[in-house]
């Protein structure tokens, strides 16, 4: 096994992503008539989780960056 990849941007970088995130991820359930981020509950952690997926993807397709096995 290769060694993990440690991103660029850091505790900082991860917060950020993690915060946009949240936000992509509360207006795309919102969009198609899901409930969005509303507290600090399950459903909420997941619809963030979501988002972030969804920004990390995009960031990684505009960045170049693919993973070395």
């Amino acid at each position: 096994m290769g060694r993990p990849r440690r991103g660029p941007r850091g505790i900082l970088g991860d917060l950020v992503v993690g915060i946009i995130g949240a936000f992509i991820g509360g207006w795309l359930f919102n969009t198609f008539g899901h409930a969005g981020v509303s507290g600090i509950n399950l459903w909420s952690i997941l619809v963030a989780f979501v988002g972030a997926v969804i920004l990390l993807f995009i960031l990684r397709a505009f960045s170049g960056r693919r993973a070395t096995y």
